[in-house]
């Protein structure tokens, strides 16, 4: 993993990092002892401690970020929040035991950190910018392929199990308006989609928007057999989506995974995997004989491998 950051990750965004440590030990360390003793009214509170206290929180505080982003998958925004709280009282817990004292005074103690706690976050947030801009842009594709798995489900079910041609027949029908304005004021239609149906922005991957290499498609779909099993590969991205770094991959079973290119060409080896992988290599050859179809109309863009949003 952290070869892959490094990847993306400059001169400049280094320096940041290294700045967000310096916050966090020295400034940390400081606006805790600071409070200890002069808000806090802590008798005798010593530079050893606060590091100690400091480093522990800091370390804890990782844990809480990495576990609540798993608590508000399964307990939504509400489960986030209330996680954060007991977070909070676990800090102080953790100060109060350090320092010896109250839990009113290791509270106290506590907010002094704060302003360093936040410079601290936007270092972070500015060194690491770089990689969170990849990462956010596979997930929402990976978001796209699931919403067209679950889509492509439905249409199968309502289909006797016969799975549709391509992806263009999910995408939802502009619904016609009213020409005039007092039937428009009188009735106002409500859209009446199939539950199978996409909007049509589901067929382009954020990432290839991001790079301005999007062509509006920008996912392979090939149907498969009934009998197919569950982990025959149905859609994935087409290669320069994430500038050849990788595929967001969807399966029979609706499950959307993300695979290196080399992990995702060891996969397409299945033997069920054998159609799509030949109908996807006459797909890419087809769109790169085009000349340049990921970019886009204008002459003046630089070239994707530039773009750092895989």
């Amino acid at each position: 993993m952290l070869t892959e950051i490094s990847k993306y990750l400059g001169f400049q965004e280094a320096l940041l990092l290294i700045s967000a440590g310096v916050v966090w030990l020295a400034g940390g360390t400081a606006s805790l002892w600071c409070g200890a003793r002069f808000i806090a009214k802590i008798p005798n509170p010593t530079v050893m401690r606060s590091f100690i206290a400091n480093v522990i929180v800091g370390v804890v505080c990782v844990l809480l970020a990495i576990l609540l982003n798993f608590v508000e998958m399964f307990a939504g925004s509400i489960g986030a929040i209330l996680g954060w709280a007991a977070g909070i009282v676990i800090l102080w817990i953790i100060i109060q035991t350090v320092f010896t004292c109250t839990i009113g005074k290791a509270a106290l103690a506590w907010l002094a950190t704060i302003p360093a706690g936040i410079g601290t976050f936007v270092l972070l947030i500015l060194g690491m910018s770089p990689y969170l801009k990849v990462i956010i842009g596979r997930d929402y594709c990976g978001r796209h392929l699931y919403g067209i798995g679950r889509a492509v489900l439905v249409y199968a079910e309502e289909n006797d199990g016969v799975f549709p041609e391509n992806l263009e027949c999910l995408v939802r029908k502009q619904q016609s308006k009213p020409k005039d304005n007092v039937e428009k004021q009188e009735s106002k239609p409500k859209a009446n989609y199939p539950k199978w149906s996409i909007p049509r922005v589901a067929l382009q991957c954020p990432a290839a928007v991001a790079n301005n290499t999007s062509t509006g498609k920008d996912y392979f779909y090939l149907p498969p057999n009934k009998d197919a099993p569950a982990e025959t590969i149905i859609a994935c991205d087409y290669r320069q989506n994430h500038l050849g770094e990788g595929r967001n991959v969807l399966f029979k079973d609706g499950k959307v995974r993300w695979y290196s290119e080399e992990d995702f060409q060891q996969i397409l080896s299945n033997p069920c995997n054998a159609a799509f992988a030949k109908a996807l290599s006459k797909a890419e050859a087809a769109r790169n004989n085009k000349g340049t179809p990921h970019k886009s109309d204008n002459p003046t863009q630089s070239s994707p491998a530039s773009r750092a949003y895989p």
